[in-house]
């Protein structure tokens, strides 16, 4: 057991990690700037290497592993937003209408 006032840490003393001691719901939001919170988080971490090989192992569907976005089990730079994607113009240059 730990004394209370000894400034060295117990070999058995893990670390508290970030994703353990945070909502969970904030490595798997849709909000730009909660994404950027967590992965800053999770950059300093100790386990991040850890963390992203195996999230990328699992391949994992969603989520910040290792301070990267997860989206659809590949690494992407951003996540997409919700809903419909944005009307692309058409390769003769008309524009998709709804139907």
């Amino acid at each position: 057991m730990k004394h209370p006032y000894s400034a060295a840490p117990d070999r058995d003393e893990k670390p508290a990690l970030p994703c353990q001691t945070r909502h969970p719901e904030l490595w798997f939001t849709d909000d730009p700037v909660d994404i950027a919170r967590a992965k800053t988080l999770c950059r300093a971490c100790v386990m991040r290497k850890e963390c992203l090989a195996g999230a990328m192992s699992r391949q994992e569907e969603v989520g910040i592993w290792g301070g990267e976005i997860f989206w659809h089990g590949e690494v992407v730079a951003v996540r997409p937003r919700r809903g419909r994607p944005p009307r692309h113009a058409a390769a003769s240059g008309r524009t998709l209408h709804a139907v």
